[in-house]
């Protein structure tokens, strides 16, 4: 089995300090309305890795990527199944998760 070696001599493949986001790559939020309200998602992109890959429900998703005041909206206005499946479709297809996969 190979072990990770660090040394002055080993050569970066990739400096993380220093890497960008492609800016053709960042959008704007993605907004609803729902009830005469705007609910305000972030890209689910910029969430801590750590936080992405443990992310595997719905209540997950809304925890993360929306502010308190539009989570407590959201959780009043008693969505039915059917049209939160259509926000997270349009999420998706918004940030183009469905082509990117989890993993």
């Amino acid at each position: 089995m190979a072990t990770a070696r660090s040394t002055a001599s080993t050569k970066i493949a990739l400096n993380l300090d220093t890497v960008q986001r492609d800016p053709a790559e960042v959008k704007d939020p993605f907004v609803v309305t729902l009830g005469g309200k705007r609910l305000v998602f972030t890209d689910a992109a910029d969430l801590d890795w750590e936080v992405l890959a443990q992310m595997d429900s719905p209540q997950d998703f809304v925890e993360q990527c929306l502010s308190e005041a539009d989570q407590a909206h959201l959780y009043e206005a008693k969505l039915p199944g059917w049209k939160f499946a259509e926000l997270w479709k349009s999420y998706q297809a918004y940030y183009g998760l469905e082509q990117r996969g989890r993993g």
